[in-house]
């Protein structure tokens, strides 16, 4: 009698006395198992024993000796190796997508400086709306687009040297590039990088920042605001311009400066400012006496960049020697 036909006549037994076959029917049967035994076999175990001790054993061994069922899909072509390149070289690993780079040029500047930067937006060619933004550290990340606008300097997808207007707030900052991304419908940050600002002379107002509110007042306003009050302003020194009172400037220069007066305008902004010709001023001008030689003297050993910090009354803005500015009359260098 075979093995086969006997293992047969044992399963027939055990299941039709299973009491006869004592405690010990599941290990018997499971030894009758030649290794490495059939899927019939295992499958005969499990329907005498399907809790049995080595059910989970028997259904693992099945799934062993079952062949794969073959796939419908169409096999994939395999190049042969002889056709491969012999310099081959496995395929490198897909790296993440590029981002824009934001480099504060000079991470260290004064309040009166520009802030120089670095930028290459090359990969966000997709988004629109690019803009350059300084806030103080600490602001949130989500600004309204009103603030956006009303702050950022517009810029495009590009590689890009350029200069900041000076920060309105000393201590630490940050200069973020917002866009729009594709498909998008809000401003996003793309880019970020520090810059820690200095502060101004103490009680000063900068440059910037004055001749952004006189944008904003008008001639009429400014002058209504600041006419008669002390005034102190903080910035870098750009250039002289001397001549004599004549009655195109009795406009804009007060009632003590006479025809044959002599003075020097001093002319304070920050270098690199573009020019705000026909939207308003973008320089302060101080008008000074040109026979107070101690005065010009001072002035002779500034630089163009220089620090500079005059006391006046804000008289108005207007076009003076052709250049739009806040004048400052009287004005004088501070101590």
């Amino acid at each position: 009698m075979s093995a086969r036909l006997g293992l047969l006549l044992l399963l027939a037994w055990l299941v039709a006395s299973p009491a006869a076959a004592g405690p010990n029917a599941d290990l018997v049967f499971w030894q009758s198992i030649r290794a490495p035994g059939t899927v019939g076999e295992y499958r005969a175990y499990l329907d005498a024993f399907p809790n049995g001790t080595f059910a989970a054993l028997a259904r693992i061994r099945i799934q062993a000796l079952t062949p794969a069922e073959p796939s419908n899909a169409a096999p994939v072509p395999v190049a042969p190796i002889a056709s491969l390149p012999a310099t081959a070289a496995p395929a490198a690993p897909r790296e993440a997508a590029a981002q824009a780079i934001l480099t504060v040029l000079q991470p260290q500047v004064r309040a009166i400086d520009r802030i120089p930067v670095d930028l290459d937006a090359r990969p966000l060619s997709g988004g629109s709306n690019f803009r350059l933004v300084t806030v103080p550290a600490g602001t949130p990340d989500a600004l309204d687009a009103e603030t956006i606008d009303a702050l950022g300097l517009p810029v495009g997808p590009k590689r890009l040297r350029l200069t900041l207007g000076p920060a309105d707030h000393a201590g630490s900052n940050e200069v973020r590039l917002y866009e729009i991304p594709r498909y998008a419908a809000a401003f996003t940050i793309a880019a970020r990088a520090k810059v820690e600002v200095a502060p101004a002379a103490a009680g000063s107002v900068v440059v910037a920042s004055l001749v952004r509110e006189a944008r904003a007042l008008g001639a009429v306003g400014f002058e209504a605001m600041h006419r008669d009050r002390p005034l102190r302003v903080d910035g870098q020194f750009l250039r002289l311009v001397s001549g004599t009172a004549s009655a195109d400037l009795a406009d804009l220069l007060r009632g003590t400066w006479h025809d044959s007066t002599r003075y020097v305008i001093l002319y304070l902004g920050h270098l690199g400012t573009p020019s705000a010709s026909g939207s308003g001023p973008a320089e302060v001008a101080c008008v000074l006496p040109a026979e107070d030689r101690p005065v010009l003297e001072r002035i002779a050993a500034l630089r163009p960049g220089s620090e500079v910090v005059v006391d006046g009354s804000g008289t108005t803005w207007g076009a003076l020697r052709g250049d739009e500015a806040v004048v400052l009359d009287p004005c004088r260098l501070a101590s």
